[in-house]
């Protein structure tokens, strides 16, 4: 959409409390190709003293088309946010730019002002001036569960979604089933799953973590698998019912 001019501002105020992560954000939609972009962020300064640049990670809002589950028409919704040099500002097209403010354990606590510059080959040449408020605390852990939908798959991005607040999970690896035994005894290969969770303590998970219908085991789903459950139950003589949740005394 258009934004009228009563909305376009170019002042910003935030507050963040000390080790927390605050996010600003904006938007730019030209009206005609602006080439290429560059988002710079100066120093924060203020009595207190200074917030280095280098606190602050400038990204990019990307899009993908997606479905819900019960649709057939897609939608282009924001689905990433990436790192950076230039990007690219075609006419028409809204591009949303992301910064992230981590402030220090050891911050001074104070108000600061710093600025974020956008400028382009095409000629934009915009400041965003950002007041920062740093309150002298810190934020307590919840209580409450906070997770990723979907398997995180190294530590680099456990690590950031545990910066940014998460201290949950939902899903992961599953828990292979190898096979049975003759008695019935089923040989569980539980290798990967203590790689996930050793991976997420190592990252600062303290919550428990959750499975979307459970923590599922491979070759377990709505339907007998003829091919692997037909081979154990001739080689033990027991049902595949009795396989799945029967235990031997």
């Amino acid at each position: 959409t258009m934004p009228a001019p009563e909305q376009i501002r170019r002042n910003a105020e935030i507050s963040a409390c000390l080790g927390e992560y605050e996010p600003i954000t904006f938007a730019v939609r030209p009206l005609r190709p602006m080439g290429e972009a560059r988002v710079e962020v100066s120093d924060f300064t203020g009595e207190a003293g200074t917030l280095s640049k280098e606190c602050f990670d400038v990204r990019v809002v990307r899009h993908l088309t997606r479905r819900g589950f019960n649709a057939i028409n897609y939608r282009i919704i924001p689905q990433m946010v990436k790192h950076f040099d230039t990007v690219e500002l075609p006419a028409g097209i809204t591009r949303e730019f992301l910064i992230w403010v981590r402030i220090p354990e050891d911050a001074a606590a104070g108000e600061y002002k710093g600025s974020i510059k956008l400028t382009s080959t095409g000629g934009i040449d915009e400041t965003l001036n950002v007041s920062l408020k740093v309150y002298p605390f810190s934020l307590d852990n919840s209580d409450f569960v906070f997770g990723f939908f979907g398997t995180i798959r190294n530590l680099d991005d456990a690590k950031l979604l545990r910066n940014l607040g998460f201290n949950s999970f939902s899903g992961g690896y599953r828990i292979q089933l190898k096979g049975f035994s003759k008695e019935g005894t089923p040989n569980l290969d539980f290798e990967k799953m203590d790689g996930y969770i050793a991976m997420l303590k190592q990252a600062g998970y303290t919550q428990e973590g959750w499975g979307y219908g459970g923590f599922t085991v491979s070759h377990i789903g709505y339907t007998k698998d003829e091919g692997f459950f037909g081979k154990w139950e001739k080689e033990t003589g027991l049902s595949y019912v009795c396989l799945l949740y029967t235990s031997p005394s």
